[in-house]
């Protein structure tokens, strides 16, 4: 989690470098612009997807990146040159990109949180699971 953090860090420091509303410079919208909501939840599916390419690599699964996001665009009724030019659209923009990067970034911790839990939970399942064998077998 904390890599996660310090890219996005740096990603926010590049954003801000170039802020078109200190140079000047305003990008036009592009005429098919995703909204920010829905962006937002883009980006979060995006690190999500990129999470499970790196499992991907470790845990050897055969099910090639191009179908993740195959699905993505087909999930958001997007292309994939819509998502790109509003990405660029919106890296021209480094407060709107660093909202929609706090959201994400809550998300995150709160998928991990959860996960970290769910992984308590069934541990604390499988040690009631493992007591309870062991009194069966000492006859308890």
């Amino acid at each position: 989690m904390n890599i996660r953090i310090a890219v996005i860090l740096l990603l926010s420091v590049f954003f801000i470098s170039c802020d078109p509303v200190e140079t000047g410079v305003r990008k036009e919208k592009p005429e098919n612009l995703i909204p920010k909501k829905k962006m937002t939840q883009m980006l979060l599916d995006v690190h999500l997807i990129e999470g499970v390419r790196s499992g991907v690599r470790v845990l050897g699964d055969t099910v090639s990146v191009d179908t993740y996001y195959k699905s993505f665009y087909e999930k958001y009724n997007v292309t994939q040159a819509q998502y790109d030019s509003s990405f660029r659209y919106y890296s021209h923009y480094p407060r709107e990109m660093m909202e929609m990067y706090s959201v994400v970034i809550d998300s995150l911790n709160l998928r991990d949180i959860q996960v970290v839990e769910q992984v308590r939970q069934y541990d604390a399942g499988k040690l009631e699971d493992a007591n309870r064998k062991l009194d069966s077998l000492q006859g308890n």
